[in-house]
């Protein structure tokens, strides 16, 4: 009892330390704020209003490119009052939006840089900006991730709000230190804000030049060049909930553009040019889009990457088979002219980028991933492999022993177990989708472990292989051949592997069909392999298999029939606001033990559907975003492969093609995001990533029975 009290008592000390390093937001905002900067640019089509930061005492400043590249002279103006007219510029990184300004200042209170290498997801943030001159904003929120942006670069996502007029602040740590440079608003989709990682600041300060001139910065990155206009610092930074048709003339008259517009029913479309191409953008006052459409033809590959990737615009093949790009600006929450100008001005940018990205040649490949057809019929004889895979040699049979007569069923799958109880014992398992067992002579193990996606039988070594190799890089396979068990082909394999520096073999069958994969494995210490070997055997002869052979993975792709009559399936949900019509021929609902989560087995054994229904209303555009979040939880590797907005029964609704992989095994997902007044839902369809081509129609009808009833 007394050394616990000494412990407790020398604990008790820790968190005075750690208070002197860790800041409420109170006390970073009081911390740093002298060091934020508020900074007023003139260009020809007005005034423009940013925020900075000061890194030295002489007055070095970041801030984002955007705020002054199309500038003619600004000024700072310190948290203290101070202003300086003379402003020049020290570096730049166009690529990353980020500058270096120097004012002749001298003792200025300076900002401490953080670390960007060494964050973590989750970790609060604080955002400092000037998104109303000189009020000086504050806001809280979270790392949200670190993200690629598809240019060569990082970029941090956080939730905390980003306003206009906050372009070039500091994201800072909990420490107060800058750990980012804030961006404007770069997608519609609801507190989804960037900053650029502030490392990249570090590298810069490596690269500083003579000072130059704002004029000559602006000629260097070629400013849209207009007449200059009377407009007031308070007309550019004014705060506006909804943009006229009249103010988006003045805007596009004031950055020197002729255009031509045409009105529909709520929106107005305008059309102009950006760098020879031909833009539309169209507007309802409440939000934006900016469209652009080429005539070059395109990998439909590269549009995807490119949608997976990218950061700003979203890609799509135009029906004359050219690339096209969209981006949004949502005007929720406020917007200034100054943003409006700085989005054209961004797409512009982006459009060199997107039309090399699309169009420049990648190296091709001549091995194409196999898909397996569909599966056999049910009267094949499962005694007999298929001639596509006999072998030159009969197969060896091996039968269940007399004495296994305790038939266990896996948690997934048309398999069944049948071991000897006073041999094996069955022990808890830890996942989910497993079974475990421990040999009365507590030297040997087995483990079952099943998998809903049907991988045919000969596609499984490799698999198998891959997942020892993640425990260790050295494993490898011993012995391996084809077998026939109780009737049903499986293929036998043994590896060697160490795990915790202790060598082990391991013994398992493998066998893939139409309603799974099962693995069933034997392991123990490799001196003791020899000895357990006939109970391991034994064990594994106890499988038994009711499902139907998947042709193998060298086999081609049948197409399934789809002249069989259409018998209607009907799923009600969300007070019957929302429903799913199926093809019950196709699509069998099978149970769901979670409120509001509906699934579905397709008939044929492979293809899967999940509907996942909530009351709470998510807004349309931050779906996507959820989306990737969610599947990133599961996979950190899922990416969205391609997504656009669709008209589904009269509502706008989010269709999202993701790729992720699941033990081992890639995944393709489709999947319908409505957000609305009737609530929130996602219905999901998904197989393996080699059946897609099989299951892709049956997956698009699934997916387009959906209605809502938004009244």
């Amino acid at each position: 009892m007394l050394l616990l009290k000494i412990m407790a008592a020398s604990l008790l000390i820790l968190p005075t330390t750690l208070a002197q390093t860790t800041l409420s937001t109170a006390q970073i905002a009081k911390k740093v704020s002298p060091s934020v900067v508020v900074i007023h640019g003139k260009t020809d089509s007005g005034d423009v209003l940013g925020s900075g930061f000061i890194i030295s005492k002489d007055g070095r400043i970041v801030t984002n490119l955007h705020v002054i590249m199309d500038t003619r002279t600004a000024t700072v103006q310190l948290a203290n009052g101070e202003i300086y007219d003379s402003v020049s510029v020290l570096a730049t990184d166009e690529r990353r939006d980020l500058a270096i300004l120097r004012v002749p200042g001298f003792n200025l209170p300076v900002l401490e840089m953080g670390d960007s290498d060494s964050l973590t997801i989750g970790e609060p943030v604080v955002i400092l900006g000037t998104p109303r001159g000189l009020e000086g904003t504050v806001t809280a929120g979270i790392l949200s991730s670190v993200r690629d942006s598809g240019e060569g670069f990082k970029v941090l996502q956080t939730d905390a709000a980003v306003n206009p007029g906050n372009s070039g602040g500091p994201l800072l740590n909990k420490k107060g230190q800058a750990i980012g440079v804030v961006s404007f608003k770069l997608r519609s989709s609801e507190n989804l804000n960037f900053a650029v990682p502030i490392n990249y600041v570090r590298g810069l300060l490596t690269t500083l030049h003579e000072p130059m001139p704002l004029e000559q910065v602006r000629t260097q990155f070629g400013a849209i060049s207009t007449p200059a206009q009377n407009t007031s610092t308070s007309s550019q930074s004014e705060i506006l909930t909804e943009v006229s048709p009249a103010k988006m003339r003045s805007i596009l008259k004031g950055m020197g553009f002729e255009f031509t517009e045409k009105t529909f029913d709520k929106s107005t479309a305008f059309y102009f040019q950006l760098n020879a191409h031909k833009i539309t953008l169209l507007s309802d006052g409440t939000d934006m889009q900016v469209y652009a459409g080429f005539s070059d033809k395109v990998d439909l590959t590269r549009v995807n990457e490119w949608n997976a990737n990218y950061r700003f615009g979203r890609a799509y093949v135009n029906a004359e088979g050219g690339p096209s790009l969209e981006s949004d600006l949502d005007f929720a929450g406020g917007i200034t002219t100054n943003t409006i100008e700085a989005f054209i001005k961004q797409f512009r940018t982006t459009l060199t980028t997107y039309l090399t990205f699309v169009t420049e040649v990648k190296p091709s490949t001549n091995v194409a991933a196999p898909i397996p057809a569909t599966p056999a019929s049910p009267t094949v004889d499962r005694s007999t492999p298929s001639p596509a895979t006999a072998p030159s040699t009969p197969l060896r049979s091996y039968e269940r022993s007399p004495s296994a007569t305790t038939r266990i069923k896996p948690p997934v799958g048309n398999f069944a177990i049948w071991i000897d109880e006073t041999k094996w014992k069955q022990q808890t398992a830890k996942e989910a989708g497993r079974l475990q067992f421990a040999h009365v002579n507590g030297e040997a193990w087995a483990m079952v472990i099943t998998e809903r996606i049907g991988i045919p039988t000969d596609g499984l070594r490799e698999i198998a292989l891959i997942n020892a190799k993640s425990f260790d890089p050295n494993a490898k396979i011993t012995f391996e051949e084809t077998r026939i068990v109780n009737g049903r082909q499986v293929r036998a394999l043994q590896f060697v592997g160490t795990t915790k520096g202790i060598p082990f073999r391991y013994f398992g069958y493998y066998h893939g069909g139409t309603s799974g994969t099962i693995q069933l494995v034997t392991y123990t210490i490799d001196s003791a392999f020899t000895e357990n070997l006939a109970a391991f055997t034994e064990f594994l002869n106890g499988l038994e298999i009711m499902d139907d052979d998947l042709p193998p993975s060298s086999q081609p792709l049948s197409s399934p029939n789809t002249s069989a009559p259409t018998t209607e399936g009907l799923l009600q949900f969300n007070g019957n606001k929302m429903s799913v019509k199926y093809d019950s021929k196709k699509w069998k609902q099978t149970e769901s033990s979670e409120v509001g989560r509906f699934t579905f087995n397709h008939r044929s054994g492979d293809g899967y559907a999940t509907i996942i229904a909530e009351r709470l209303t998510v807004p349309l555009d931050s779906l996507p975003d959820i989306a990737l979040s969610n599947a990133k939880d599961a996979d950190p590797n899922a990416k969205i492969v391609f997504w656009e907005k669709r008209s589904v029964g009269g509502v706008d609704v989010w269709f999202i093609k993701l790729a992720s992989t699941s033990n081992g095994i890639p995944l393709i997902w489709y999947g319908y995001y409505y957000g609305g007044k009737a609530g929130t839902v996602q219905v999901l369809t998904y197989t393996g990533a080699n059946l897609i081509t099989e299951y892709d129609k049956d997956f698009l009808e699934f997916l387009n029975g959906f209605r809502v009833s938004e009244f």
